[in-house]
Parts: structure tokens; sequence; C-alpha cells
């Protein structure tokens, strides 16, 4: 039997993937012992990759399942399935322009940042749009 190919992305998400993995009984004690990039664990074999490339990997079948953020996820237009929302991992969505390419100065003296979750990421820019509108 094969082992479960699991990728994960290195980076900022990486540190609450592992716990979120730990949390389901899976040994992930052995990744970041050293600089390999496949690391196996019983059952299971982990696959570190750039954040970019893990929707890929499970499209092309070289991973059975990653973590990976939703704003990488969404950006990929890989053909995967989402099989949920782990709610950890942010990223912050700034909109600026030079200030003399904006119209109203009120506008670029009070730059506006949102935050923008992973489950919540399409709603939080369609409200980054509508406020730029009315600013």
């Amino acid at each position: 039997m094969s082992r479960l190919r699991f990728a994960l992305a290195q980076g900022v998400l990486l540190s609450d993937a592992l716990t979120a993995l730990r949390a389901v009984g899976l040994d992930v004690s052995r990744l970041g012992e050293d600089r390999r990039l496949v690391v196996p664990s019983g059952d299971v074999e982990f696959v570190l990759a750039r954040p970019s490339d893990i929707a890929t990997y499970v499209e092309r079948g070289a991973a059975d399942l990653g973590i990976v953020g939703k704003d990488v996820l969404m950006e990929s237009a890989a053909r995967v399935l989402e099989l949920a929302d782990l709610r950890f991992g942010a990223c912050r969505f700034v909109v600026a322009a030079p200030r003399d390419r904006v119209r109203d100065q009120r506008a670029a003296a009070a730059p506006r940042a949102v935050r923008v979750g992973l489950a919540t990421g399409a709603r939080a820019l369609s409200r980054v749009a509508r406020a730029g509108r009315t600013a």
C-alpha cells in the first residue's frame, strides 16, 4: 500500500498546518529536522513546497492532499476540490496608488487596509471595491 502524500506550503502557514495535523493524530515530529522536502512519517509522506506549487501538485497527482492559503488556491486556477476551510492564516490586502493619481486627496491621506481571512476573502475584496467607490 502506498503512502498518502500530503503537500504542505513552506512559510507562514506551516506552523498552523502542523498544529492542525497534530490535532488529528498525525506525527509531524520529523518535519523540520533537516532540509528534506519529502518526509516519510508512518502511512503519510509529507511534501514541503512553495505555496504556489501546492495546488498544482494535487491537481497533477504528485500529492493526494494539500494545505495552502485560499488566495494562492484561487490564483492558481487549478482544478482541485477545496475540502475544508481550516480557519487559520490571513493576508493583508492593501490598495495603493500614487497621490497624484487619486482624485480625492482625503482618500490618499487616509489609506485603508482590510484584513482578508481565508474564509471571507472574496467578500472582503468586494468590500474593498465598494469602499474605493465611496471614498
